[in-house]
């Protein structure tokens, strides 16, 4: 229902107050504007308009930092076809408790994923 409350927002411009995720663009000033973040926006029929959200608190600030960054080494480990840097995504996620898991987990996954994955260098 979430999703035709979204198109319904866009197409008869609503202007409904929804949770999303955006670009940030100056949403949580204190943050990388190039980041995806979840904050409450506007939809209507130009789409979702953000509502700023000020400066964060360092603690919140420091764990989105980290997850951002566990996020944007997926990506270039994808692109790039790097073992390094998604073994850097792994060993920097919250969820892993080390390196040597998070080479295990990676290992694993390579396996069972083989033929959807790249070949990783």
């Amino acid at each position: 229902s979430y999703i035709v409350d979204l198109a319904r927002a866009i197409a008869y411009n609503t202007h409904e107050r929804m949770l999303l995720i955006v670009p940030n663009e100056g949403a949580i000033v204190n943050f990388d504007s190039s980041a995806m973040v979840e904050v409450p926006c506007i939809v209507g029929s130009n789409g979702p308009e953000p509502l700023t959200q000020g400066e964060i608190p360092r603690f919140q600030k420091g764990l989105m930092e980290q997850q951002v960054a566990v996020e944007k080494l997926v990506v270039e480990a994808w692109i790039e076809k790097s073992y390094q840097k998604l073994l850097q995504a792994f060993a920097t996620s919250k969820i892993v408790p080390n390196a040597t898991v998070a080479r295990n987990l990676l290992d694993d996954m390579i396996e069972a994923n083989k033929d959807y994955w790249p070949e990783l260098k």
